[in-house]
Parts: C-alpha cells; sequence; structure tokens
C-alpha cells in the first residue's frame, strides 16, 4: 500500500520524469525496483546489483548527463536517458535504497536546478525514514507473534486466531480440526545430550511443520516442547490422516549436534474437531490435550482422537484425564 502511495504522488511531482524507488533486498546484495512511474518506466531495471549504481557505491546524490559525458549509472543503460539523477534513501547511516529520476527528451531538464536536487533529496530521506519505520514495525509485530526458536506462531497468536477461525467456521457451518503433539522423551534428549540438543530438535520440528502445513494452516508452538495446528475447514478423518502423516514424517528427521546425530524424533499426537467436540477454544483445546495425554500413556509415538468434550476443573484448563505435568 505504502509503495503504491509513494508511486502515484511521486508521479504527480514529477510528470515530466521517468522515475523508479528501489529497495535493497533483504540479503543486502541487490536492489529491487518496488514502484515506477513515467513513460519509459518499462525500459528501467526491475532490479540490479549495488555496484551498478553510483549513488550507492558513492554514498550520496549522483547526477548525470550524456552531453557533457558523465558517468552513467549501469542499471540506467537500458533506459536511453539523456539524463538522470540517483539519490541513496539513507537511515541512520545505512542505505535502504535509492530514488532515481531520468529524462530521455531532447530538451534541457530542472535535474540541475538547486530546488530539484534539495526536493529529490528531501523525497528521498522522507521516504527511507517512512519505509524503515513500516519495515520496524512489521518487525515488532512478527515478534511480538512468532516464536523465535521454531519460526512458527507463538500460544499468545494461537489464543486470537483460534477464537477468530472457531467463529469463522460457525459461520461457514464448517469444520475446524486441531492437532496436539508433543515431542517423545525431550526431557531425556535434554539430560542426556544438554539443552543445545533440546534446542536443535525444537528448531529442526518448527521447520518440518512449517513444510507441511496448508497455506490456510497455522502451527504454533504452544509451550516447552508441545505445538498446535489449527486446520479451518477440516474433517476428523483428514485431521487423524494430517497427524498421521506428520507421526511417520517426523521419524525422517536428521538433528544433529556437534556434527552428532540425535537419536530419532518421535511424536504423540491429539485430535479434536469442532463441532464434534466443542464449539469454544477451551473445549476443543482440552478435547486434543486429553487425546495428546492418552497418546503418551499409550506408548507414545501414536495419534489418538478426542472421545467426548472435556469438562474442566475448576481454576484449571485440563480435565481430571490431562495431568499435563506428568508426560514427560
Amino acid at each position: 500500500e505504502a509503495f503504491d502511495i509513494i508511486q502515484r504522488y511521486l508521479a504527480r511531482l514529477f510528470p515530466t520524469e521517468t522515475g523508479a524507488l528501489y529497495l535493497l533486498t533483504p540479503t543486502r546484495a541487490e536492489l529491487e525496483q518496488v514502484a515506477a512511474w513515467g513513460e519509459r518506466a518499462a525500459g528501467l531495471a526491475p532490479a540490479f546489483a549495488l555496484e551498478d549504481c553510483w549513488a550507492i557505491r558513492r554514498g550520496h546524490l549522483h547526477h548525470a548527463r550524456m552531453t557533457r559525458g558523465d558517468a552513467a549509472c549501469r542499471h540506467m543503460s537500458a533506459a536511453d536517458v539523456r539524463e538522470h539523477i540517483c539519490v541513496p534513501m539513507l537511515v541512520q547511516g545505512e542505505a535502504l535504497g535509492i530514488l532515481c529520476l531520468s529524462h530521455s527528451g531532447d530538451t534541457d531538464t530542472r535535474m540541475g536546478e538547486e530546488s530539484f536536487v534539495s526536493l529529490v533529496q528531501t523525497l528521498a530521506n522522507s521516504i527511507g525514514l517512512s519505509v524503515a519505520n513500516l519495515r520496524l514495525r512489521d518487525e515488532l509485530r512478527r515478534l511480538s507473534i512468532r516464536d523465535t526458536l521454531t519460526g512458527l506462531f507463538n500460544r499468545r497468536y494461537l489464543d486470537e486466531t483460534l477464537r477468530r477461525e472457531i467463529l469463522r467456521a460457525k459461520r461457514a457451518k464448517s469444520t475446524l480440526g486441531v492437532i496436539m503433539l508433543d515431542i517423545d522423551h525431550f526431557k531425556r534428549v535434554n539430560d542426556t545430550y544438554g539443552h543445545e540438543a533440546g534446542d536443535a530438535i525444537l528448531s529442526t520440528l518448527g521447520g518440518f511443520l512449517e513444510r507441511h502445513v496448508r497455506g490456510e494452516d497455522v502451527a504454533c508452538r504452544y509451550g516447552g516442547e508441545e505445538f498446535t495446528l489449527i486446520l479451518p475447514g477440516t474433517s476428523l478423518e483428514i485431521a487423524r490422516d494430517r497427524a498421521e502423516q506428520l507421526r511417520v514424517g517426523v521419524q525422517a528427521l536428521v538433528v544433529r549436534v556437534a556434527d552428532r546425530p540425535l537419536e530419532a524424533v518421535t511424536l504423540s499426537l491429539g485430535v479434536a474437531v469442532m463441532p464434534d467436540h466443542g464449539e469454544t477454544a477451551e473445549t476443543i483445546l482440552q478435547a486434543a490435550d486429553a487425546a495428546l495425554y492418552r497418546a503418551k500413556q499409550g506408548g507414545r509415538d501414536r495419534v489418538e482422537v478426542a472421545r467426548s468434550l472435556i469438562v474442566s476443573l475448576p481454576g484449571s484448563r485440563h480435565s481430571e484425564e490431562t495431568p499435563h505435568h506428568s508426560r514427560l
């Protein structure tokens, strides 16, 4: 949205010039076009290496006029320009991208005027600061809803999302599957190999779950070595099949610590579905949790399906059947 707004306003501010806004990619290996306008915008490079722009290489504005033999930026070669100006967007001394304007006609331009240069520099600074603030806000939001070790969503996001998805499923008269899973013998791994090994297993499992969920599914780290999957529109049979696929698939994971492979990872999983096992976030989680506990009690490395609605004891999210502390 921000780039669309920037593009429309820059086109109004510079109606006789062709221009583009480029931002550094996350790897900081190249600049990528995020907005462009003008008659020759199609000829501008969609992306280019950092060394192709003099403004980035020198760290300040670069103005090139072909008629006087100035050194042109290589990323402008395909645009057939007569004159161009590139301004780096610097935030706290670090380059974020460039604002580039060019002109291809034979008539004199205003690019060399002090007022024009001042305007372009002011805009580059303002846009750079705005983009940096947007990125910071996104990063803060990401940190607030993501678990840093596994990369999955955290418990806070799960609580918000599950309630929203339940309301959506009720309106659509649809189903909602929940899978709760727990790493078997995780305490033993920590005690035997150390917490570094435990963290490696959690991180690897997080990546595995991220790769094995649909786009509309939500994978969360519920806490400790326990994870929860929300599966919108999923029947009980499909949810059980998905859980079994995860149980089998995780056994192929190879986790290494200090070049030493750890023992194979196995999971115990509990499956519940709305409305069969509850119509609130609490009852569905409790039903899946109780099924997970039975899987643990039944020998681990297995999938269990919730039996019925769970009635919680006062002051606890678990029923008498689910003493959560005894699973390790």
